[in-house]
């Protein structure tokens, strides 16, 4: 049996449901049949979703249809209907070259038609261009020729545009419906053969039953539309609190990054100033004397040439230049070996082997020589070397300005550059704790060139940006109500008649004989005079009287019958 779906059109914000035609056959006495609910839409018009029309007994076979005001047309959802601005024709007696203006105008309106349809999304192909001549003669028709076909062009590509932007709109909605459809089939009564007020009866009930299940339909649909609504609304609101969190996290990251390029921008301009410079020389004394009480005396001479080196992105030091002026001790120790070397700032540190062998403040086993054995290799990268004994004042010397050379400088907190520092041997420990103490290597004092590079930013920690939130699901499903069925067309009825064909025959009359009646004055004697008792008022006649006085008038017409019976035989005897 055929089936027509029941469908959820779109209309403005609200899904409204579209009219189902109604087929039925009918062929008896007036039948009212029942319209199914209705849906309202946002802008409180209602759609008919089914209607039918009274249907009155005429001898011949009605149609149930639907019926469907102009106020309940079916709305479905399209794209806006566009208009190009292309014109299509050029008035007459115009020049070829305004006519050539006038397609060159059209065609860049095209290219921009395109151009726009290409952002929204659209795969835009423009095919080889076709060559049109226009002379003095055809300007006007070929013009329009021209014209009507770029102004069929332009409209088809803004449509596809507008078709595009609708479509990624709906996309964007973030509710994805699964359409689903169901058959519903009403208890329908069987028609064949009916006729009459059976036909009549059924068709009602059928009725009656269709309508039902669209108004269950639509109840379930309204349903489905109220889920999917609700859902739109949790979308669009967390899009909302999605694009706001988005906006601040935005901001904050930018600002960031805005900061960050800022320091970038300026190291870069104070890296490209110091090449600019070249070569630099930095200068200076470090002066031993009284270093450990005056243990150490004398005082070295510096001259460190470096230059901006932006493939390793430092100062590289590239010449050293070291020298010491040696001054006689002013005093003596216990015997520890003071002792203090120069290095390029990304050497290794040595570890002294004395541990525990300083007493009474004096190091039994280490000397100036003994301890270059252990600070000579090139790891440690010592430019320079002194050792003196306070005890003896002897004094060990190494010294080889190419060690190492070139290195690089570091960068400190503050900007400036390490260019090289001064490692001395101390002691370490409790004093007062025999076999406490110890020897130790540590940086003594550093040699820095002031630098107006800005030290090397670090890249700023973003703030995660939030996940879109995930399209939501909703269910729609479209009911296929079962039609009408159809009762067969009834047989017509047969009978026979037939008719008479009466004839009449002459019928004879008696002519009736005429008789005079002789006139007799008949002798009436005097009715007896009837005795009457005078009351003083009258009575009432009773039924029993009023018979009475009946029968005696009846009785003397009795007798008047006797008397015209006896003048009778009086006169046919004479």
């Amino acid at each position: 049996m055929p089936t027509k779906k029941y469908k959820l059109y779109k209309d403005g914000k609200s899904l409204v449901i579209g009219a189902i035609a109604v087929a039925g056959v009918i062929a008896t006495t007036s039948v009212q049949s029942v319209s199914a609910d209705t849906t309202t839409t946002t802008n409180g018009n209602d759609t008919q979703a089914v209607k039918t029309t009274d249907v009155k007994q005429d001898g011949k076979q009605v149609a149930l249809q639907p019926t469907q005001s102009k106020d309940t047309a079916v709305k479905t959802e399209t794209t806006p209907q566009v208009k190009s601005d292309v014109p299509t024709s050029v008035p007459s007696g115009t020049t070829q070259e305004k006519a050539k203006d006038t397609v060159d105008k059209a065609q860049d309106t095209v290219k921009g038609s395109a151009d726009d349809a290409k952002k929204a999304g659209v795969e835009v192909t423009q095919k080889p261009t076709q060559d049109v001549t226009i002379n003095q003669g055809n300007a006007v028709d070929e013009t329009n020729k021209v014209l009507s076909d770029l102004n069929k062009q332009d409209q088809a590509i803004k449509q596809a545009t507008a078709t595009q932007q609708a479509n990624t709109q709906a996309k964007q909605s973030g509710v994805q419906v699964t359409e689903k459809t169901e058959k519903v089939t009403p208890k329908f009564k069987d028609l064949k053969g009916l006729t009459g007020k059976a036909l009549t009866d059924a068709m009602a009930h059928n009725i009656g039953e269709y309508n039902k299940a669209i108004e269950r339909a639509v109840s379930k649909e309204k349903q489905d539309t109220k889920t999917i609504q609700a859902l739109r609304q949790e979308r669009d609101k967390a899009m909302a609190d999605y694009r706001t969190e988005l906006a601040r996290v935005t901001k904050v990251n930018t600002d960031r990054k805005n900061a960050y390029d800022k320091l970038v921008l300026d190291r870069e301009t104070a890296i490209k100033a110091a090449i600019a410079k070249g070569d630099q020389h930095y200068t200076g004394t470090y002066d031993l004397n009284g270093y450990y009480g005056g243990f150490l005396n004398g005082k070295v001479h510096y001259d460190y040439t470096y230059h901006w080196d932006n493939a390793k992105r430092t100062f590289v030091v590239t010449k050293v230049d070291i020298r010491f002026d040696s001054q006689s001790p002013d005093k003596k120790g216990a015997g520890f070996w003071d002792t203090v070397y120069v290095q390029g700032p990304k050497f290794a540190i040595p570890q002294d082997s004395a541990k525990g062998h300083i007493q009474g403040g004096a190091d039994i086993t280490e000397n100036g020589d003994t301890l270059w054995q252990q600070i000579k290799n090139p790891k440690y990268g010592v430019l320079f070397y002194l050792s003196q004994n306070n005890k003896t004042g002897q004094v060990v010397v190494h010294q080889d300005n190419t060690a190492g050379v070139p290195y690089e400088a570091v960068q400190l907190p503050n900007g400036d550059y390490e260019l090289a520092r001064f490692i001395s041997r101390n002691r370490q420990g409790n004093p007062g704790v025999r076999d406490s103490e110890y020897a130790n290597w540590i940086i003594g004092n550093k040699v820095v060139a002031h630098s107006d590079i800005p030290t090397e930013s670090t890249p700023p920690t973003y703030e995660k940006e939030p996940v879109e939130p995930a399209p939501l699901k909703g269910t729609a499903t479209y009911y296929e109500v079962e039609t009408l069925p159809k009762a067969d067309t009834p047989a017509p009825q047969k009978l026979s008649f037939n008719l008479y064909n009466v004839k009449t025959t002459p019928v004879s009359v008696e002519t009736p004989k005429t008789y005079e009646t002789p006139k007799v004055t008949p002798t009436v004697a005097p009715a007896p005079q009837a005795k009457v008792t005078q009351a003083s008022a009258l009575p009432q006649t009773s039924a029993k009287e009023q018979g009475n006085g009946s029968l005696l008038g009846a009785l003397a017409t009795i007798g008047s019958l006797s008397l015209l019976g006896v003048m009778s035989k009086f006169k046919k005897k004479h």
